[in-house]
């Protein structure tokens, strides 16, 4: 057997290296999206004095559980502008569908650490026993849109959407979140479909908005105008 490095194998160390020493850092995912080397943080307001937040780190072969419960009570602090109580909070490593294996036989897998949970800050105003029914709903959505968002990173967009309104909800939600590249990503399908109807209008004025803003994408305010106009908010 050839065992020499072909560029292939010296990539794919590379690649494996790489993801081995990634770690969590303190991130702003809300404003530069998640990376996958160094994980971040996003955060919801729920209301005043209520959020949910969500950290996790890069992926990796160890376990960042410290590091991303450190930066989720970092996050809950800053909110919270002191002291703050958890709620529903938990925090997991989760396995990746993907390892790798060296040509001596030795494996690797890869892993997600998480921290995700509600703070809750002195200055909600109400008892702990309410916020169960009041986050429920906001459980309920989230819960909607990682289905829905995962059957759809499982097709192409080539294959004809089921549903488009539903997608487009979904990333109407993941932009209120914060995840702009999933975002992003659900609208570009939903426009490659859509481009001869223009039907989605809501799709198209948010990457106008992500675009004039900056958010998640390089201000572009030519893109924006694009977007703009397949929206309707335009002339063409």
């Amino acid at each position: 057997m050839d065992e020499r490095m072909t560029p292939i194998k010296i990539v794919a160390m590379i690649i494996a290296l790489t993801t081995l020493m990634s770690c969590a850092s303190y991130r702003d995912a809300n404003t530069e999206g998640y990376s996958v080397i160094n994980g971040g943080f996003t955060d919801q307001k729920i209301m005043e004095g209520l959020f949910y937040i969500e950290v996790q780190s890069g992926t990796s072969a160890i376990s960042n559980l410290n590091t991303v419960e450190k930066n989720w009570k970092k996050r809950a602090t800053e909110l919270c502008a002191g002291e703050y109580q958890e709620f529903q909070y938990s925090a997991v490593d989760s396995q990746q569908p993907f390892s790798y294996n060296s040509s001596n036989g030795l494996g690797i897998n890869y892993y997600i650490s998480k921290a995700f949970g509600y703070a809750v800050c002195p200055t909600y105003d109400g008892n702990m026993s309410e916020i169960s029914s009041l986050v429920s709903g906001y459980s309920t959505e989230k819960e909607q849109t990682f289905e829905v968002y995962t059957q759809f990173q499982h097709q192409s967009c080539v294959t004809p959407i089921e549903n488009i309104k539903e997608l487009e909800n979904t990333g109407v939600v993941l932009f209120k979140e914060k995840s702009y590249s999933k975002a992003q990503e659900v609208f570009l399908c939903i426009y490659q479909q859509d481009k001869d109807q223009l039907t989605q209008r809501k799709s198209y004025e948010i990457l106008g908005t992500m675009h004039e803003l900056g958010l998640g994408v390089k201000k572009d305010m030519k893109q924006a105008m694009f977007w703009y106009q397949k929206a309707g908010l335009l002339p063409h």
